[in-house]
């Protein structure tokens, strides 16, 4: 049975994480979601005929002002009990040869877009009251950055930034705010950029990007499977206390001695040592 008074909006539900959240959360919450395509759009709509559907391009500003009118009119005077902001993209490179666009397009989805939706639906999260709650989905990239990931990972740090200002002034409100930090999942949002080592083949990286595919299909083959995300959003909408942070991670321990406690250069050393070796084909070193 719907709780009509808990309406959730989720951003970016056309594949991967959002296409999970639908399946999980879609009997116990009145959703209104956004995707991208119109493709996407009948076939959620298709599958979860009570969801309201929006269609949402960060990328494209009149998508983005209809967008976020359209939620306003769905919404009306209703209060917002969550927003979930999952939308997101990776743009791999050498942080020297990325064009301006890649730059771009990287923040204006990962962190204008999350800064948008947040403006956007702050006074219907004020108007539920005491208890609503913003989760932003971040990643392990947002506490370490690795070789030909800048652009991605400097989006998620500033996603933690952000997060942790506007927990500590919502908190006045009685608002909650709630990072989801994941590693590698699997998802398409690195099979995207397969190819992506012929845009370097012609700079100094260009022999270390061409097993940029290579890399790809063995993180995304060894990845965790979304499932495993599940009790950490669960816990994210369901406690009255939620952590500020929930870390899902294979090796959660190791992670955060290697990102805490080992001094920066030695985790320098030691992932250039296994981005040489010809066997080692990942991008992250834990």
């Amino acid at each position: 049975m719907k709780n009509e008074n808990a309406n959730i909006f989720i951003t970016g539900v056309g594949s991967g994480i959002g296409k999970a959240l639908m399946a999980w959360f879609y009997n116990d919450y009145n959703l209104i979601v956004s995707v991208r395509k119109q493709e996407e759009r009948l076939q959620i709509q298709q599958q979860y005929p009570s969801a309201k559907v929006i269609l949402l391009d960060f990328e494209n500003e009149l998508s983005v002002s209809e967008a976020f009118l359209e939620l306003g009119q769905i919404l009306d005077d209703k209060g917002l009990y969550a927003l979930i902001n999952n939308a997101g993209i990776a743009k791999p490179g050498p942080v020297a040869y990325l064009t301006a666009a890649d730059w771009m397009q990287q923040y204006q989805v990962n962190v204008f877009g999350v800064i948008s939706a947040i403006r956007a639906v702050y006074p219907h999260l004020i108007k539920y009251g005491p208890g609503a709650r913003i989760i932003n989905v971040s990643s392990v990239s947002g506490k370490f950055a690795s070789p030909f990931l800048g652009a991605y990972a400097s989006s998620k740090f500033a996603l933690e930034a952000i997060s942790d200002s506007l927990r500590r002034e919502s908190s006045m409100l009685g608002i909650k705010v709630i990072l989801i930090e994941p590693g590698p999942l699997k998802t398409n949002i690195w099979s995207k950029n397969m190819g992506v080592g012929m845009k370097f083949e012609n700079t100094v990286f260009g022999p270390m990007m061409q097993r940029a595919d290579q890399i790809i299909q063995a993180t995304e083959s060894s990845a965790m499977p979304l499932e495993k995300l599940r009790p950490a959003f669960e816990a994210a909408l369901l406690s009255a206390h939620p952590k500020a942070r929930y870390l899902v991670h294979k090796h959660p321990i190791l992670f955060r001695i290697f990102v805490y406690f080992v001094p920066s250069k030695w985790a320098d050393y030691l992932v250039k040592r296994q981005f040489k070796q010809t066997n080692q084909n990942k991008f992250r070193p834990i």
